[in-house]
């Protein structure tokens, strides 16, 4: 099939393999072949998928490629709201994916009067089209773009505090090179209202500029500027039960935008 299909598009397009089942991956099935152009995972559909874990398996694969969570949890059925969206996104992006996708169980199935549909649906494709997950998503986009995208990495040792294995997952990507003290920025995902260390020494500058930013709306506010210091403890403005929050620390020299401002 790989074969028939470069034949047909004269290998113009990329291609990738659809795994069946939650936590699979393209990786152990085919990654080492030279038609897969890039990973793609399931994390499923559980709301309490950790889908920075099979991110990161996907990410330490040899030979490198590219990857993404193709199939994470679909907005709309009973429990699974924008929150969740988000989450899921922000850490896998944050884990070192290359891109998102966004699905909402309506939709895929074209679910409307009349017609049988499969899963706890409860409204029409038509009226899923505004759904807040579906909305929020162009606010991570434009973050990513608001800095230096492709020299940027994923590093967990940022986060000196706990580093959590679960929901509570504090998720950090920055730019640099793995292991060196030499990043512009980073960012940090915090899916709720938590305090956390962070290794800010790892940005090489002698002023920081802090920013919190919003991914339900897209804005930033800022915090302020400080001195480089190796370790700082952060916690996010607004406690309560769907406050996720992205804080962005740059080196002040480098003048970046405003955080989601491209």
């Amino acid at each position: 099939m790989a074969r028939g299909l470069a034949q047909g598009d004269n290998g113009q397009y990329l291609m990738t393999f659809h795994p069946s089942g939650g936590g699979q991956s393209s990786g152990p099935y085919f990654g080492a072949d030279t038609w897969l152009d890039f990973n793609m995972l399931q994390s499923g559909h559980r709301p309490t998928n950790t889908n920075y874990m099979y991110v990161e398996r996907d990410y330490a694969l040899t030979p490198i490629k590219p990857c993404i969570d193709g199939e994470p949890c679909y907005e709309a059925p009973p429990g699974v709201g924008d929150r969740i969206v988000r989450r899921h996104a922000y850490w896998a992006v944050f884990a070192g994916a290359h891109g998102h996708t966004y699905g909402a169980h309506p939709i895929w199935q074209m679910h409307d009067e009349g017609r049988q549909y499969k899963g706890a649906v409860t409204m029409f494709w038509h009226q899923s089209l505004d759904l807040p997950g579906a909305t929020q998503l162009i606010h991570l986009k434009r973050l990513m773009l608001s800095r230096p995208f492709l020299t940027r990495i994923p590093d967990q040792n940022v986060v000196i505090s706990e580093s959590r294995q679960d929901i509570d997952r504090i998720q950090v990507t920055r730019d640099g090179r793995p292991g060196q003290d030499d990043a512009t920025y980073i960012m940090a995902y915090f899916p709720r209202h938590q305090q956390a260390t962070l290794k800010t020494g790892l940005i090489s500058a002698t002023t920081l500029r802090a920013w919190w930013y919003d991914p339900r709306t897209g804005e930033a506010t800022l915090i302020g500027e400080m001195p480089r210091e190796d370790t700082k403890q952060f916690t996010p403005p607004i406690q309560g039960e769907d406050q996720d929050w992205v804080l962005v620390l740059d080196d002040a020299a480098k003048h970046y935008s405003t955080p989601g401002h491209v």
